[in-house]
């Protein structure tokens, strides 16, 4: 069995989510993407040339695509690529996520697998490519659909629940790690700590911003990781914080809801309205506060306080810790029909 993965080169959520799925699929996994190959990649990988730069002319030919510039060499050659790799025969081609790659890979006949975004009901392009595909996958829990999905989408999708890197650690072994440290002379810090986890597709978040907000909640602590202040260990730290205060990314959510942590998640502008999409569907769901815009700083007080009186345990249903295993089950069961 031979698999192609192509991996948008947007945010971590995409890469990280990827190689978790391509390592339980234990077959050989011909992977695409802008990005260099991911270490412990199982499969050739081809790097693909960049399309954003240049002049861009036309990329949605009037909303029918998400990106397909006219006469750009780097657009051309990366379809070429994958063109290429289709027609040499591959048992089924994952998509995560790429409107246009979903599109070439069902018109050259090869079952395609989208791993589905929450759409904006005017997305076009995204509709289109939920029509092409085989096999939906959404990770997200079955109790947790996106509103206005058509049956014939729902016919054909598997919710796998979150998907992230720390799914395979034990919250409860963690923390015995973390009692068995030597402590240091200083004295536990009294201050509740809330942590700000940011990404890597969100403008950094303003120091001025932390500062207001820290200066409003008086018995908190604040720390802020993001791709210019990374984590040593984000795991322990997340563990550790009282609060986690993150954008709303399908790959972070993921993780929250790996660590189980009480949680504030503020929806970001997204280029499809993706990240209002998510926000609205935790809100629905209860595991933490969701809002849709970074709060004025009189309202983290309230926030915080209520953040922290939920009960997590639903964030076991969001993030079942096996959605990797169930997708990669799934796509298998694609590429056998095939014979």
């Amino acid at each position: 069995m031979l698999i192609g993965y192509y991996v948008d080169q947007q945010g971590d959520g995409h890469r990280n989510r990827a190689l978790q799925i391509a390592q339980q699929l234990n077959c050989d996994v011909v992977g695409f993407g802008t990005i260099a190959q991911l270490d412990g990649w199982p499969g050739r990988w081809n790097r693909l040339a960049d399309d954003t730069s240049d002049l861009i002319v036309d990329p949605s030919a009037g909303g029918v695509f998400h990106w397909a510039p006219l006469r750009h060499e780097g657009h051309r050659q990366r379809m070429g690529v994958v063109a290429v790799e289709l027609a040499a025969g591959l048992d089924a081609m994952v998509v995560d996520s790429s409107t246009e790659v979903a599109a070439l890979s069902r018109l050259m006949g090869v079952p395609t697998v989208l791993v589905a975004m929450r759409a904006h009901e005017h997305d076009r392009a995204q509709h289109r490519a939920f029509d092409l595909a085989n096999l939906i996958i959404a990770t997200w829990p079955e109790s947790a659909p996106e509103p206005g999905w058509k049956q014939e989408w729902l016919a054909k999708t598997t919710y796998t629940g979150a998907i992230s890197r720390f799914d395979s650690l034990s919250v409860e072994a963690a923390k015995k790690f973390s009692e068995t440290l030597p402590t240091t002379a200083q004295p536990k810090d009294p201050l509740k700590r809330a942590l700000v986890v940011w990404g890597t597709s969100q403008p950094e978040l303003p120091e001025s911003e932390l500062r207001n907000v820290a200066s409003s909640t008086e018995g908190w602590s604040w720390r802020m990781r993001s791709p210019r202040r990374p984590s040593p260990n984000l795991w322990r730290e997340m563990l550790d914080a009282d609060v986690v205060v993150t954008h709303a990314g399908q790959n972070t959510i993921a993780e929250v809801a790996a660590a189980a942590r009480p949680a504030i998640v503020v929806a970001q502008p997204s280029d499809y309205g993706e990240q209002a999409a998510n926000a609205r569907a935790l809100a629905r769901f209860g595991a933490c506060v969701a809002v849709q815009e970074w709060p004025d700083p009189t309202m983290w007080p309230q926030l915080l306080d209520s953040a922290i009186r939920m009960d997590t345990s639903s964030w076991a249903e969001w993030n079942n810790r096996g959605g990797a295993a169930l997708a990669a089950e799934a796509i298998r069961r694609l590429a056998r029909k095939r014979r």
